[in-house]
């Protein structure tokens, strides 16, 4: 299950809730 390092994680995290954050400014 530990495919992905915590530097990763967090990155991946950070990059979803940006997305989020730009969805919701264009909506």
């Amino acid at each position: 299950m530990d495919s992905f390092t915590d530097k990763e994680l967090s990155l991946m995290e950070a990059l979803a809730k940006g997305i989020n954050e730009a969805r919701n400014i264009e909506g």
